[in-house]
């Protein structure tokens, strides 16, 4: 049962994060992108285009939880760690190619 806790805090933060990302342009917090605004050519863009991937993120973890409540004890167990890395990778891939339409090429 302490799983669903620890699935369930993660995936609030990764929300949480993802909103205050997204309405607030928190774009100073996103490490893979320029700080400077005039390197980029829509900072709103791109706070949102990050904000919505982290709150993907965040309900990946509160699937993942449900699966971990759901196949506990079964042989199938092992599924849940499987569907949040494969997700999450390939959300965190895309995520990263299509920001680079929000940087100004040199």
């Amino acid at each position: 049962m302490k799983e669903i806790y620890i699935f369930g805090i993660t995936g609030s933060f990764l929300i949480g994060l993802g909103v205050f990302i997204w309405k607030k342009q928190a774009i100073y917090l996103l490490s893979n992108f320029p700080r400077d605004p005039n390197e980029l050519t829509d900072p709103k863009g791109l706070a949102r285009w990050a904000g919505i991937f982290i709150i993907f993120i965040g309900l990946i973890f509160f699937i993942s939880g449900g699966l971990t409540m759901w196949l506990k004890g079964t042989k199938y167990e092992l599924l849940t760690i499987v569907f949040l890395l494969i997700f999450t990778f390939l959300l965190t891939i895309t995520y990263l190619i299509g920001g680079q339409r929000f940087v100004k090429s040199k």
